[in-house]
């Protein structure tokens, strides 16, 4: 009997020893919310794929989580899966009907994948819920413009630049655009200037040889070479 009563209290001393670790090796289930702040990490890395799965992994557990959903579909589209992306967007905004952003990037992903006109709707709505969004309006001009709807896409530009005038994006679709309607003067003036807010354009201009905006090392600006 008092050899058995030893045994136990051994048993139970091993046991006790151990029990600390056996605890901390069962997998300890990780939140939504904890899922959703490791994705945010991710993607402030740019390590988009894990980012991706980080926020799979924040809706499993939070299917009604809109900002995971809006987070993944920006994933999806940096990764272009641009249909996915607009689906994750839709996702968001069922969820969350005010979010400008998810409009926004709902219609880059449109217009992406080719689809302008709904793109366009798109920016409509982010620019209704976010009047001094200067993004919505300068890509709602690249998408009119595609359309062949040049003066719509100079107002948006116009507007871009007026309500940001250090947009260079902007400056930039709004100078090429002029230069197509023949404004050449207002053209170069909208260039030049995107070039002194971003001096890494020049880059993007064509050769001195060319013709249309070209940059002009002799005379360190912007000039217009009319070929036709």
């Amino acid at each position: 009997m008092k050899f058995t009563y030893i045994f136990l209290i051994l048993v139970a001393m091993i046991f006790l020893y151990y029990s600390p670790n056996i605890v901390s090796s069962i997998p300890v289930e990780r939140t939504a919310e904890e899922h959703l702040e490791s994705g945010k990490a991710f993607l402030a890395e740019d390590n988009l794929w894990k980012a991706r799965e980080a926020f799979r992994l924040a809706i499993k557990h939070d299917p009604n989580n809109a900002e995971a959903y809006f987070l993944r579909g920006t994933s999806q589209m940096a990764l272009n899966y641009f249909n996915d992306a607009v689906s994750d967007f839709s996702h968001a905004l069922q969820l969350n009907p005010s979010n400008g952003n998810a409009y926004y990037n709902r219609g880059l992903a449109l217009a992406k994948s080719g689809n302008i006109k709904a793109a366009i709707e798109d920016f409509d709505k982010a620019i209704s819920i976010n009047p001094g969004d200067v993004a919505a309006y300068r890509d709602r001009g690249v998408a009119k413009q595609r359309l062949d709807d040049r003066i719509g896409a100079l107002e948006d530009f116009r507007t871009a630049t007026e309500l940001n005038g250090n947009f260079s994006a902007a400056q930039v679709s709004y100078g090429n655009l002029l230069l197509e309607l023949g404004k050449v003067e207002e053209g170069l003036e909208r260039l030049n200037a995107a070039v002194a807010l971003d001096p890494s354009l020049k880059a993007t201009l064509l050769e001195s040889t060319g013709c249309g905006a070209t940059w002009s090392h002799e005379r360190n600006e912007v000039e217009y070479r009319d070929c036709r």
